[in-house]
């Protein structure tokens, strides 16, 4: 009797996978999951930033209006009077603008002229600029008034928290010049004047950076 011979392969040749195959398969596909969900990531963080910047771009704008409508609105039937200081039309200096104007961007006033000012001052913790903005009723100006004495009216008003800079400009001719110049500050020797303009120029957010000019309605002598 002939028995049938039977084939003596490999062991092992069942056709599973081996123990260094499966660590070699789990490795990839770790590898491509993480390449997938980090350049996920990379998109969304885009998106993100792509957003802030719209919003920031935003608030940039609106800031413009707001500033720009206040100077062009410059109230001008009377000047500006605080207690123990030299009545003006309208002050400053890099850092901060003083003026009245027809417009309020506070409600406080209800539609009264309004004593605005706006101020530039440093963050101890970010290191950045912060624009700061006060509003009193012109009624509440007086030897017996502080400008920021009322809770509420001529409390700040934090416009913009994290600039790099913020800086005014004022823009001057004086009388004999041919062509008008642009001055770091607007004191006491011209306040019978009022600026040909003014110019707000802020860096914000180290790449987004905005400058523009805001016109007084009386750019003339007024005293």
């Amino acid at each position: 009797m002939v028995l049938p011979r039977r084939s003596l392969g490999p062991v092992g040749s069942s056709g599973g996978f081996t123990l260094l195959e499966l660590l070699v398969s789990i490795t990839i596909l770790a590898v491509v999951v993480t390449l997938i969900f980090g350049g996920l990531k990379i998109g969304v963080d885009a998106w993100e930033k792509g957003e802030r910047d719209i919003d920031e771009n935003q608030r940039l704008r609106v800031l413009v209006e707001l500033i720009s409508s206040q100077i062009a609105s410059l109230y001008t039937r009377e000047k500006v009077r605080l207690p123990e200081q030299t009545p003006f039309w309208m002050r400053g200096d890099g850092k901060s603008l003083e003026f009245a104007s027809l417009i309020p961007l506070l409600a406080e006033s209800e539609g009264r002229p309004v004593y605005v000012r706006y101020e530039v001052v440093r963050d101890e913790e970010s290191g950045k600029e912060q624009l700061l903005f006060y509003q009193k009723d012109l009624v509440f100006l007086g030897p017996e008034h502080e400008p920021k004495g009322q809770e509420g009216n001529g409390t700040p008003v934090i416009l913009l928290p994290r600039a790099e800079e913020i800086l005014f400009q004022f823009l001057y001719q004086e009388s004999g010049e041919e062509e008008p110049r642009w001055i770091k500050e607007w004191g006491e020797q011209k306040q019978g004047d009022l600026p040909l303009a003014v110019k707000v120029h802020m860096t914000y957010e180290g790449d987004i950076t905005l400058s523009f000019l805001a016109r007084p309605r009386c750019a003339i002598k007024v005293q």
